[in-house]
Parts: structure tokens; sequence; C-alpha cells
């Protein structure tokens, strides 16, 4: 059989099957998993922010088309 065969043969596994990892009983451990969640929350934030941003920008260009076509019919 070759590897490819045997590739083939295996389930593949889904990020859904992937056990979390345990809790880590270390001090550094557990300072690392702080420093992820807060790494996350800012992402979170500059996400949001950005998001934000892109409905301010899509309101303007909106509201820019609008008045550009009113000023065009009014010709």
């Amino acid at each position: 059989m070759t590897d490819q065969q045997r590739r083939e043969l295996l389930p593949q596994s889904s990020s859904s099957d992937i056990a979390p990892s345990p809790v880590r009983a270390s001090g550094a451990g557990w300072q690392q998993e702080k420093w992820n969640e807060g790494q996350e929350k800012e992402w979170e934030a500059r996400l949001r922010n950005l998001e934000q941003y892109i409905c301010e920008l899509l309101i303007k260009n909106q509201q820019q088309g609008v008045i550009g076509r009113e000023a065009g019919s009014s010709r």
C-alpha cells in the first residue's frame, strides 16, 4: 500500500475534532492565557472600530452618490 493510499484511508480531522488544551497549572501558563485573552479583546475592539469606520464610509459614499445624481439631474 502506498503512502497516498494510506492517507486516503485515514479519516480527515476538522478543527472541531481538536480538543481544547487543558488548563495550565503553572503561573507562566496562566499569564500566557491572560495575555492571549487580552490580545483577543484588543483585536475584537480593533475589528469593531474598523466595522464602524467602514459603515461610516459606506454612508458617506451613498450620500455623495445621491448628491451627485441630484446635481446631474438638475442640469
